[in-house]
């Protein structure tokens, strides 16, 4: 599992930037899966909720440069070998598509996780709380280290993070 969150008016702020906030985090969340699927030297798909006719035919756009020319951080082969399709698939909710709706179920409570992290909300609680705790060893880690910052917990833009006492990196 990987979380991007996007700190949009940091980005704004920081960068001289003409891509749109979404499409970068669809380039990191690309760069980390990839990177995933090519080091247990497999294959995956990439599927998507539908948003709408134009920012379908976007982030359409998004996903084929990334397969296509690479990102800052790879080359193009790292994502063509890792995908099966150099089309995104897209779905809309009504499709009630398993792996669609548990990424929903997950996106808020493990972004809120990452929050807290930085230092930038209080601990989640209820029901959140102890969804992230059940799901927390299932974060991409750096293999090795078992390091979960800029693997499976990616802040954009990326500073260097400082992670307040209390919110070390997490054991399995």
């Amino acid at each position: 599992m990987v979380c991007v969150v996007i700190d949009k008016r940091d980005l704004v702020e920081s960068y001289e930037y003409s891509f749109h906030p979404y499409h970068y985090c669809l380039a990191a969340m690309l760069d980390r899966y990839c990177g995933w699927l090519n080091y247990w030297n497999a294959v995956g798909d990439v599927m998507v909720e539908s948003r709408g006719g134009y920012e379908d035919t976007q982030l359409k756009s998004a996903y084929k440069r990334v397969y296509d020319s690479g990102t800052l951080l790879f080359p193009a082969d790292h994502h063509q070998q890792a995908l099966t399709s150099s089309q995104l698939k897209l779905r809309p909710k009504t499709a009630n598509i398993a792996g669609l709706q548990l990424a929903d179920v997950l996106a808020h409570p493990v972004k809120q996780w990452c929050l807290w992290r930085r230092g930038i909300i209080e601990k989640p609680s209820g029901f959140g709380g102890r969804l992230v705790e059940a799901v927390q060893d299932k974060l991409n880690r750096r293999y090795g280290t078992e390091e979960v910052d800029g693997y499976g917990a990616v802040w954009l833009p990326r500073k260097q993070m400082k992670t307040p006492p209390g919110r070390g990196t997490l054991s399995r």
